[in-house]
């Protein structure tokens, strides 16, 4: 996992406790570090605690801009739900790297 995500933990932390998160998990470049660049983004994985639409919206919302505020890169958000390719989710499943869990 790269330095920045490293310095930050605690900070996002506290995003994930504020926006109803489950669990989240960086992976890509960010989680690997050997292809990362200054100018990569940051993919995230996500999952909420079970909200209504309009909690999860603004819970969304909420996370993304709070990360790319905190880390002040281009942040990619994908929940777990929304992966159907089972390729793709094995591959982000080997590679990620939990940042936040729910206890």
């Amino acid at each position: 996992m790269i330095k920045l995500l490293q310095t930050h933990k605690q900070d996002i932390g506290k995003l994930c406790q504020t926006h109803h998160v489950k669990s989240l998990s960086v992976f890509g470049s960010a989680a690997r570090e050997s292809d990362y660049h200054e100018n990569s983004d940051l993919d995230f994985m996500v999952e909420f605690q079970d909200l209504d639409p309009i909690t999860y919206k603004n819970a969304y919302f909420g996370l993304l801009f709070g990360l790319e505020d905190l880390t002040q890169k281009r942040v990619d958000l994908i929940t777990k739900d929304t992966i159907t390719n089972p390729y793709v989710h094995k591959t982000i499943e080997k590679h990620k790297e939990t940042l936040y869990a729910l206890t």
